[in-house]
């Protein structure tokens, strides 16, 4: 009977432990996604982690570090960590520049040659721990240094300037950009949490089925037992439940309206009697047709930082903007400017506007939404204005 008592509160409580810990990494990767779907702010003293934030300054190229032993698709490399001098201030702070493959020789480091030049930076704050390292020696002693470990309070210690308490993961639209990597928020998921906590509670029941079976053998009231054999097993069933129900996904359905049939965008044709649009690189589109400045002009920010928020997918989407009114040609031309890498395509006759309005409840000329194309052509959904971005990114994630 100790036995028991003390094994299966033991169990019980691990498992309670392992669905608080669920909680909390649901509540950090929450925040994140919530974080990384946002307009950037300029950075400033009351700047967090994982907040979404602007930089500006001036590269200082002598001081770059290598984090070493960084793994990208199987292939060795270095993470490259470049300061930038922020404006006005005597501040520094590390820029994530990206990764870059290790080469053929641990003993020559790759060129990561940048000017000191004025740059604008916008990304997303983090505050590496320590972790694993594979040296007591943590950083090598020349510029460009190698470190083993990305922890601000081990790099610090290797400038005599003053060093921000954050690293910017710069977004990879930056243009002197690396291979970009995955923001990981937590090294652990809130699945994983959960599982665990699963495991426990399986556990828990199997001793008490245990415990259980040994009385039965020897009690006489079965009814009795019966009721101690049913007590256990309901409240944890009842709990799992709770917990499943509580944080299980909100379901399959899209979030994005699908149009009412279906037409291919092999129909359309540009001005020049070409197709309107190619699909040979085999990436899906994200697309707004340009007839209200105002409108669209939020249809490509918000294109933009879901492109951005893709992470690794990010090359997987492309960015289009659809127009056939030539009068507001020179606006497009200054609106497009802002958004650099998306294609701009002049719809012969409003063709296509016409087709995706027949093909829709939404009013496409007054609105300008965001819509979708797979790689084949074929259009696939919109969303309307007012979409919550975050539900947007799911239906994207869920289709590349």
């Amino acid at each position: 009977t100790v036995f028991f008592i003390f094994f299966a509160t033991t169990f019980f409580l691990l498992g309670l432990w392992q669905v608080e810990r669920g909680h909390e990494k649901s509540n950090i990767i929450e925040q994140f996604n919530n974080n990384i779907s946002k307009t950037p702010k300029s950075f400033s003293e009351e700047s967090s982690k994982w907040d979404r934030v602007t930089v500006k300054g001036v590269w200082k190229g002598s001081k770059q570090i290598f984090i070493d032993n960084v793994i990208n698709s199987g292939i060795a490399g270095y993470k490259v960590l470049t300061p930038i001098q922020i404006s006005e201030t005597e501040i520094f702070i590390l820029v994530d520049r990206g990764w870059i493959s290790q080469g053929k020789s641990r003993d020559t480091l790759p060129r990561i040659d940048i000017k000191d030049e004025y740059v604008e930076v916008n990304g997303i704050l983090e505050d590496p721990e320590l972790g694993f390292v594979l040296s007591e020696d943590l950083i090598t002693d020349n510029w460009p240094k190698v470190s083993q470990t990305k922890n601000l309070e081990v790099l610090s210690k290797e400038f005599d300037e003053q060093l921000s308490s954050y690293i910017l993961v710069a977004d990879p639209t930056l243009k002197s950009s690396l291979a970009y990597m995955k923001i990981v928020p937590s090294n652990m998921t809130a699945e994983k949490h959960f599982g665990y906590a699963i495991q426990w509670f399986t556990m828990f029941v199997a001793l008490c089925l245990m415990y259980l079976w040994i009385g039965f053998k020897k009690m006489k009231n079965k009814i009795f037992l019966a009721i101690l054999l049913l007590t256990p097993i309901l409240v944890v069933t009842l709990s799992s439940l709770y917990f499943v129900l509580g944080y299980s996904p909100e379901g399959t359905k899209n979030n994005g309206v699908f149009f009412k049939s279906y037409f291919n965008f092999d129909q359309f044709n540009n001005v020049k009697n070409e197709k309107l649009i190619e699909f040979e690189d085999g990436k899906w589109v994200m697309g707004v047709y340009i007839t209200n400045i105002s409108k669209s002009k939020e249809s490509l920010y918000l294109m933009r930082q879901l492109n951005v928020a893709l992470n690794r997918d990010i090359y997987k989407v492309k960015r289009v903007a659809f127009f056939s009114n030539l009068q507001l040609k020179t606006e497009i031309d200054d609106l497009i400017q802002e958004y650099p890498r998306t294609e701009l395509v002049n719809d012969k006759n409003g063709v296509l506007i016409n087709v995706l309005q027949k093909n829709s409840t939404l009013d496409m000329f007054q609105e300008n939404p965001i819509f979708i194309i797979d790689p084949y052509g074929r259009a696939v959904m919109y969303f309307n204005p007012g979409t919550d971005p975050k539900k947007i990114l799911k239906d994207l994630k869920v289709l590349i």
